[in-house]
């Protein structure tokens, strides 16, 4: 039986050390270190995420922020720390682009119906995942006929609900979170400047 505070301590250690990868990256590639290394690196950086300063730990300040980080934040940072450290893409560009891209709409969906700006509540329909079905089952075909590997991600979406792997009863909250689609955001908007940088040396070649 896994406990109910597992999988939220389990994402906020993920975060710090993805944080933390992504930091010393920058300072040397972490897919040219040493196994050795990589090891004692991820434990430290986890440890460090569970270990308190000042009386509580960075875990459980992320955990207070938000109890219920979502399964695609944990994909998303599963991905980054194996491209760090393994080199290995797991997805392509594209692939994460189109991801963010579905991220962002769902979440200006559920939050300006949460917010009432639109007198809908999507929301609700979370509850129930039978009336979804057929939306997840269209995007698990359609990246099957793309030649694309996010079906994946959606497959584990329908997994994580029936295993109830994170502490809430909605569909929606194992598809997206706030701190998704803050990085969701930042990953479009990085690509939007690097094709108009692309643009704009090709245009002035």
């Amino acid at each position: 039986m896994i406990p109910d505070d597992f999988f939220p301590y389990l994402s906020a250690a993920l975060i710090v050390a993805s944080l933390f990868s992504i930091i010393a990256n920058r300072i040397y590639p972490i897919f040219r270190w040493a196994p050795q290394y990589k090891l004692l690196f991820l434990i430290a950086s986890s440890l460090l995420a569970l270990i308190p300063f000042g009386g509580i730990s960075a875990a459980r300040m992320l955990v207070s922020f938000n109890y219920s980080y979502s399964m695609g934040l944990i994909i998303i940072l599963l991905v980054t720390v194996i491209k760090i450290f393994f080199n290995v893409l797991l997805f392509s560009h594209q692939d994460s682009l189109y991801l963010s891209i579905f991220n962002i709409v769902l979440g200006i969906i559920l939050y300006t119906t949460s917010l009432g700006f639109i007198p809908y509540d999507i929301y609700y329909y979370g509850y129930n995942f039978w009336p979804l079905f057929f939306i997840i089952f269209v995007l698990i075909i359609i990246p099957v006929f793309a030649g694309s590997r996010l079906q994946w991600v959606f497959i584990a979406y329908i997994l994580g609900w029936n295993l109830k792997l994170i502490p809430s009863p909605n569909f929606f909250d194992y598809l997206i979170d706030p701190l998704l689609f803050f990085i969701s955001t930042g990953i479009v908007v990085s690509h939007m400047i690097k094709s108009a940088r692309t643009t704009g040396i090709n245009g002035g070649t």
